[in-house]
């Protein structure tokens, strides 16, 4: 089970923009690792595919997923947006 500290030691950063047939498989490659020391920040820059509605299944079953929707926004904006929402000390942006 997880963690003596606070803050998870990794964030796992994942941009998503219509990843409906690849989501699920990035996501569970980061779950079934052995490691849980983790937190995974999903967000969505206006996907128009079924993203959304398996990143908000994915964050109701996993508390270590917390999930935003963008709108509007660039994918750069994606990164100064996420910047102050990780809360872990090394930082992975897939």
């Amino acid at each position: 089970m997880r963690r003596l500290r606070q803050r998870p030691l990794v964030s796992f950063i994942v941009s998503v923009f219509n990843l409906e047939r690849y989501i699920g498989a990035c996501l569970d490659s980061i779950i079934n690792q052995p490691f849980d020391d983790y937190e995974i920040v999903l967000v969505n820059n206006n996907s128009i595919d079924g993203s959304d509605a398996i990143c908000r299944e994915y964050a109701a079953n996993h508390q270590q997923i917390r999930y935003y929707e963008l709108t509007g926004e660039l994918v750069p904006a994606e990164q100064s947006f996420t910047a102050p929402k990780k809360q872990g000390g090394s930082t992975s942006i897939m």
